[in-house]
């Protein structure tokens, strides 16, 4: 309902708030544990790989899967800024406009993914 009634894209506090961040700060600030998504996401994970009967050479493969697919969010843009870093500046700006405008409707989207997560992993349990 509240993105429905949404008249402006204005850009979201928490985007304004990080974006004059230095990158030691950044790095400091992502650090940081805080209950995002990716934390639920990796909880639920964690939680069916407890559940599930996997060998002990199966659940490190799993986890490193995981693991790379995780850091890839954050490499990619590191190391495109290190090989051509006019053109991943152009493409950030770019992605980091879209969230602007799509905040609350990214929000819904990442809530909604998870609690399929959860639904389904427990769905199996059963």
């Amino acid at each position: 309902m509240r993105y429905r009634r949404r008249r402006t894209a204005a850009e979201p506090k928490w985007l304004s708030a990080v974006a004059p961040f230095e990158p030691w700060t950044s790095f400091g600030f992502g650090c940081v544990p805080r209950l995002r998504p990716n934390a639920i996401l990796l909880a639920a994970a964690g939680n069916s790989l407890r559940s599930c009967d996997r060998s002990l050479t199966e659940v490190p493969i799993i986890f490193s899967v995981y693991t790379i697919i995780a850091a890839s969010s954050v490499t990619a843009p590191v190391i495109g800024v290190l090989v051509a870093p006019a053109r991943t500046q152009e493409l950030l700006v770019s992605a980091r406009t879209w969230i602007a405008r799509n905040n609350q409707i990214v929000s819904i989207l990442i809530l909604k993914m998870i609690g399929l997560v959860i639904i389904g992993n427990n769905r199996t349990r059963l």
